[in-house]
C-alpha cells in the first residue's frame, strides 16, 4: 500500500479515498505504527463518531418524545403506529445506551430542551412539561 511506505500521503489520502484511508490507519494502528498515522484526521474522525453517536440519541428521543406527548394527550388521534414507534425508538436508545452508557448524561438536558420545544405545539403549558417529564413513561 503506498499509503504504508510513505507517512506523508496519509493526509492527503485522506481526501483522495477514504476507505483506503480507514484501511491504512487501522493497519497501522494494529501494527502499532504510532509515528506514522495521520494523527489530526483520526482525531477528527473520532469526534464525529462522537458527535453522530449523540445525534442519534436526540433524533430518537425527539421522536419518542413527540409520540409518547401525542399518545397521552391526543387521545382521539390516537393509532396504532404511535405505539409501534413508541416501542421502536423506546428500543433504539435503550440499546444505545447499553452500548454506550455515558450517552446518558445528555438524557436530562436533552429532555427538557425537547418538551420545552414541542408545548405549545402540543398546547401544553411550558410549566407542565417539568411534571410531565417527572412522570413520562418513556423509561423504566
Amino acid at each position: 500500500m503506498e499509503a504504508l511506505r510513505d507517512r506523508s500521503l496519509l493526509p492527503d489520502l485522506y481526501n483522495r479515498n477514504y476507505y483506503l484511508w480507514l484501511e491504512t490507519t487501522s493497519q497501522l494502528l494494529r501494527d502499532r505504527q504510532l509515528d506514522r498515522i495521520d494523527l489530526e484526521h483520526l482525531a477528527e474522525e473520532l469526534e464525529d463518531m462522537g458527535k453522530s453517536e449523540k445525534w442519534e440519541i436526540e433524533s430518537n428521543l425527539e421522536i419518542l418524545l413527540m409520540h409518547v406527548l401525542k399518545y397521552q394527550y391526543q387521545t382521539e388521534k390516537q393509532t396504532n403506529s404511535w405505539g409501534y414507534t413508541i416501542y421502536e425508538h423506546r428500543d433504539r436508545i435503550h440499546k444505545a445506551f447499553r452500548d454506550s452508557p455515558s450517552l446518558k448524561n445528555i438524557l436530562t438536558k436533552f429532555l427538557r430542551i425537547v418538551m420545552q420545544k414541542h408545548a405549545s405545539e402540543l398546547r401544553l403549558k411550558p410549566e407542565s412539561t417539568g411534571m410531565i417529564f417527572q412522570n413520562c413513561v418513556c423509561f423504566p
